[in-house]
């Protein structure tokens, strides 16, 4: 009589190539499954890191600031600076409060009380800081030899904006009046009111009837608001203000409007300016009068002719 072992019966057998295919897909499925894991990961981890900056354009925002034409020790501080302004700009976007956005300005102590007047009549803008690219950077040369950084950032809403950075022991802080353009009363605010008055602005200074001004006379100057955001434009003209030209007011202006035509700008960097045709920027000292025929304005001080806080107004007196 035939006996089957037990053994025999119930153990399957596999070819030795089966073992080995079988093996074999084990580890595929292995690897793939780790993989998988690796990636959600680095998803997750590249979300957490960039939520709360501006974003970089793939292409190096250094290296598209004209490169080949500023000197190399100019290249050379924009590759080092540049991740510094970043995180401020970062930090000032995103910060909740006065408090905390003053730990990125230039001068916090002197901007703390400018900046809480400011935003009083001009609310902070929300900004979705994730949506924010670097378009752009370059360097602005000072008189007195300091070298500021320049920089040019795009939201994916249209809007674009500058931002100029000082080097502050190495801190590379904001320089919140030229960020926001600051003016001691809202422009338009300030022409429709009442009574004598007086303040300081940062606005764009357009010549009227410029082909018909003599060598000597008045000047014919509108002033305009800047639009936030939208760099080529102004806001609508201001009545007209007659400016003597010999006076010191009156050369700065010339000067500036010189510079304007040739293409320039006072204390602008290698950034292509994109100011609205035919304008300068000033920083001007403005007086309003209610006199018996009626309101008057009256430029009594143009202390720059470009809009960063500092006081040397760009060219000569």
């Amino acid at each position: 009589m035939l006996r089957v072992k037990r053994a025999e019966v119930d153990k399957p057998r596999f070819h030795k190539r089966e073992v080995k295919r079988y093996k074999g897909r084990y580890f595929a499925l292995k690897l793939i499954t780790v993989w998988a894991v690796l990636m959600v990961a680095l998803a997750i981890g590249g979300h957490l890191m960039w939520r709360d900056k501006p974003r970089e354009n793939k292409v190096d925002p250094v290296g598209k600031a004209v490169k080949g034409t500023l000197a190399d020790e100019d290249y050379a501080l924009m590759s080092r600076v540049y991740g510094k302004c970043l995180a401020n700009l970062s930090g000032f976007l995103s910060a909740g409060t006065p408090e905390v956005r003053n730990q990125y300005v230039r001068t916090p102590v002197d901007t703390a009380r400018r900046m809480a007047r400011f935003y009083q009549a001009n609310p902070f803008m929300n900004f979705d800081v994730t949506s924010i690219r670097g378009a752009g950077s370059g360097i602005i040369h000072l008189k007195d030899g300091r070298r500021l950084m320049d920089t040019r950032w795009k939201m994916t809403d249209g809007r674009s904006f500058d931002a100029v950075f000082f080097d502050e022991d190495g801190g590379w802080r904001l320089d919140w009046e030229e960020f926001v353009r600051f003016s001691e009363h809202p422009w338009l605010l300030f022409l429709s009111g009442s009574g004598d008055g007086e303040g300081e602005f940062r606005l764009f200074a357009r010549e009227r009837l410029a082909d018909q001004r003599n060598e000597v006379g008045a000047l014919r100057v509108a002033l305009h608001a800047p639009r936030f955001g939208y760099p080529g434009e102004a806001d609508e003209a201001s009545t007209e203000f007659l400016v003597d030209q010999d006076s010191e007011a009156g050369r700065l202006l010339v000067q500036a409007l010189k510079v304007r035509k040739e293409g320039g700008r006072v204390y602008g960097s290698n950034l292509p300016n994109q100011d609205p045709e035919g304008m300068v920027r000033v920083r001007v000292k403005v007086r309003r009068t209610d006199g018996s025929l009626g309101r008057s304005f009256t430029i009594e001080e143009v202390k720059a002719c470009h809009w960063l806080s500092i006081d040397d107004p760009g060219l000569s007196r």
